[in-house]
């Protein structure tokens, strides 16, 4: 096996990508020109040029890691393709930038394409069963920190859409209504009803994050929710929240 580190250039705008590659071919005749996932490479190859920039290593990790030296290198230069760092796993490169509809689309075809030829849930996931351990916490704990000393995290200064609004955008982006709803014309199984009534949340009575309590001031008896006291005590709770909003001369009650 074959492990080198390549350079590919756009000879019309001078844009690159910079990546690694192993081939049980020679690196000479080996004509891979990187992901068209994470660069939208043009169709016609001919303005392409690709160069090695280095060909002597004896594993991928090391031709990775002189990969990453070098991205991280370049990673500030507008005309550099890459926005990952091996390794790293911290995306620069795409400030004040997006993709486009076109490459979104590319790269979520490229994901689910991926998922359906690597099965890799629960017992096939290799890190199933594993966790990881204080050392290794703590080293990846103080590689982020590190790295943030001197890096802005990516999202700093901007302002962030409403979830509202991502859905919306969401939705206008992709049309799932009618016959284009994955669920059309199918419904659930009785045995994943179950499992999704089970899975819910309860949030009824005093499980809601908005329910309070209230006291009775004269026994100090506590209910748990507003609609359990005017159940117990057959009061209105209209009533119940006058005088738990001292709406009344004499409150009886009152909210924890």
């Amino acid at each position: 096996m074959n492990y080198y580190v390549y350079k590919i250039t756009n000879t019309l705008t001078n844009e690159y990508y910079i990546g690694s590659r192993e081939c049980e071919c020679s690196i000479k005749d080996d004509t891979y020109y990187g992901s068209p996932v994470t660069w939208d490479l043009p169709k016609n190859k001919d303005i392409l040029n690709k160069e090695i920039l280095k060909d002597d290593f004896s594993n991928r990790d090391d031709a990775v890691k002189y990969e990453a030296k070098l991205i991280k290198e370049n990673i500030k230069d507008n005309l550099n393709k890459n926005y990952y760092i091996p390794g790293h796993g911290f995306y620069k490169g795409m400030e004040n930038k997006s993709h486009t509809k076109e490459a979104r689309r590319k790269i979520s075809e490229a994901v689910k394409e991926w998922h359906r030829n690597h099965n890799i849930k629960g017992d096939k996931n290799p890190f199933y069963g594993k966790k990881h351990t204080d050392e290794v916490k703590s080293i990846i704990s103080k590689k982020n920190k590190e790295y943030y000393k001197n890096n802005d995290v990516w999202n700093k200064g901007k302002e962030m859409p409403e979830l509202s609004e991502l859905r919306k955008r969401w939705h206008e982006e992709n049309d799932i209504s009618g016959e284009n709803h994955p669920m059309y014309g199918k419904s659930h199984r009785k045995e994943t009803k179950r499992k999704m009534s089970n899975n819910h949340a309860d949030f009824s009575g005093k499980n809601n994050p908005r329910a309070r309590k209230i006291i009775v001031i004269k026994s100090d008896k506590i209910y748990d929710t507003l609609k359990e006291a005017s159940n117990e005590l057959d009061v209105s709770m209209v009533t119940l929240i006058k005088h738990c909003k001292d709406r009344v001369k004499n409150p009886k009650y009152r909210y924890l």
